[in-house]
């Protein structure tokens, strides 16, 4: 299930993964389309499905648009999402600019109803 999310005023395609624990933007978006967004290194393990690496990048959002529903001053995992984005190009899809993970469908109370493929936000996150 994609998603038409906006990240500081800008329209991005978002991959919704449940599975996911942390929502995520692709660093390339970031450098190329959100200018002087400061990413701050963590130095932890974290895993993805394919490896798992010690260093990760987070940043904080002024705004994540979902529906009617904003997300202020988030903070979210900065990936390099080029091996997503050429596998979609190989199956003739659009690219994705984040993913949409667990943590912001539970801040923001979201129900997916993948029967009729839609979700429904019920709270704006006060963080």
């Amino acid at each position: 299930m994609f998603l038409k999310v906006r990240v500081n005023k800008k329209v991005c395609r978002f991959l919704l993964d449940t599975g996911a624990s942390k929502t995520v933007l692709d660093e390339t978006f970031v450098k190329d389309k959100i200018k002087n967004q400061q990413v701050d290194k963590l130095e932890q393990n974290t895993s993805s499905l394919h490896n798992t690496v010690n260093e990760s990048q987070i940043t904080q959002i002024k705004s994540l648009e979902l529906g009617a529903c904003t997300a202020a001053n988030y903070t979210v995992a900065v990936i390099d999402l080029t091996h997503v984005n050429n596998t979609y190009a190989q199956l003739k899809r659009k690219p994705i600019q984040g993913i949409l993970g667990s943590d912001l469908l539970r801040d923001m109370k979201c129900v997916i109803d993948y029967g009729k493929a839609q979700m429904k936000v019920h709270r704006i996150p006060s963080k």
